[in-house]
């Protein structure tokens, strides 16, 4: 079960405040975004597309192979692994607000 999911079929859940951060910070923007926020997600939008993430696990993949030092790698572990986040969520709030 995902975030989105969580608090659709069981509102409650928004009183943890792990989970509404979750789905705050991946949600798409919205009016009460400060402008910073606003900054983050369009980054993670332009990141989260195809072409993005496949350019970000090639690098991934090569970095591994050539030079597989965690002070490069972490961060980019990092991003892939926000950007799923970000995509499941995204997904999880279309699917569960139709329902």
């Amino acid at each position: 079960m995902g975030c989105a999911e969580a608090a659709a079929k069981y509102p409650a859940t928004l009183d943890l405040q792990g989970l509404r951060d979750v789905i705050q910070a991946n949600r798409p923007i919205g009016r009460g975004d400060s402008v910073r926020r606003v900054m983050k997600k369009i980054v993670k939008r332009l990141l989260c597309v195809r072409p993005s993430r496949l350019g970000l696990l090639l690098a991934i993949r090569s970095l591994e192979r050539i030079a597989p030092r965690e002070a490069l790698l972490a961060p980019l572990y990092k991003t892939i692994l926000s950007l799923q986040m970000t995509m499941g969520v995204r997904d999880g709030l279309i699917i569960y607000s139709r329902q």
